[in-house]
């Protein structure tokens, strides 16, 4: 991590993740018309032995090997993004007075999601079939990159006070005024707001 930076490897992740979301999902989608193609009318029981099921092991479709590796593709983008840059993110940007609560309630919240996440599941599957859950996932991911792209900051190599001053507004709005006043000709501290 600090070697890429937080925000390269947030935003790295990702777009992996995004990438094997939508690639799962692909793949679930032409799984579904293969089985329900094998499978006709009949969705409650079929033979699992003969000629087609031993030649089909020794020959997995493709999608099955797509599914395989966007799956393990996915853990590994989740392991050096997704899973440990909020928590890292998140102690650098709170202040220290309040790191310990807010920790708290982001550790909280993250263990929440994963609770609501696992327990909707099958229901989102029934809704909106195991493809359309991987491609909402896949749409979640990209609104993640978005949110890396335009809100997230660096916090690599920087002190604590500029990271303050990334959200201090009062720094803002006395930078803002001290670039107007030097316009003008006028000389005024930052610390006048």
């Amino acid at each position: 991590m600090d070697k890429w930076g937080r925000r390269k490897m947030a935003f790295i992740s990702g777009i992996g993740a995004t990438l094997c979301h939508a690639s799962l999902g692909v793949c679930m989608y032409m799984e579904s018309f293969d089985l329900s193609a094998t499978l006709g009318d009949n969705t409650t029981s079929y033979n699992v032995s003969g000629p087609g099921i031993d030649e089909a092991v020794q020959h997995p479709p493709v999608t099955a090997w797509l599914t395989l590796v966007s799956a393990i593709l996915f853990i590994v983008f989740y392991t050096f993004g997704l899973g440990p840059i909020p928590f890292v993110v998140q102690a650098e940007l709170m202040p220290l007075k309040t790191r310990g609560v807010g920790g708290g309630i982001a550790s909280a919240t993250n263990c929440v999601t994963a609770f609501v996440m696992v327990k909707c599941f099958p229901s989102f599957v029934v809704l909106i079939h195991i493809y359309g859950v991987f491609w909402l996932l896949s749409g979640l991911s990209a609104a993640y990159v978005a949110f890396c792209w335009w809100c997230l900051p660096e916090t690599m190599g920087r002190s604590r006070d500029e990271l303050e001053h990334l959200f201090d507004l009062r720094y803002k709005v006395g930078a803002e005024k001290k670039k107007r006043s030097s316009k003008n000709g006028k000389n005024v501290s930052l610390t006048t707001v």
